[in-house]
C-alpha cells in the first residue's frame, strides 16, 4: 500500500521509519548549527523557493550524514 501511495501522491508517511533517539540527536545538532549564525546563513537558501519557504543545505557530517537520519532503513528500502 505504501508503494501505491508513493506512486500516486509522490509522498508517503511511514510510521516507525525513524528511530526517535536518532531524531533527537539530529534536532540537537541542527539547533547547535542554527545557533552559529554565520555558518547557518551560509547553508540557508531562501532564493530558490517561493512563498516564504526556505531550505538548509546540511553539512555531510554526522548526524546529518548517518543512514538513520536520512531515512535509509529496511522499512524505507522495502517501499523503494
Amino acid at each position: 500500500k505504501a508503494l501505491e501511495t508513493l506512486q500516486r501522491c509522490g509522498v508517503v508517511q511511514l510510521q516507525g521509519a525513524y528511530d526517535l533517539k536518532s531524531l533527537d540527536r539530529f534536532q540537537q545538532a541542527f539547533d547547535q548549527l542554527r545557533s552559529k549564525d554565520k555558518a547557518y546563513k551560509k547553508l540557508l537558501d531562501q532564493k530558490q523557493l517561493h512563498d516564504g519557504r526556505y531550505q538548509v543545505y546540511l553539512p555531510f557530517t554526522k548526524p546529518f550524514s548517518s543512514r538513520e537520519t536520512i531515512g535509509v532503513s529496511d522499512l524505507v528500502l522495502e517501499v523503494l
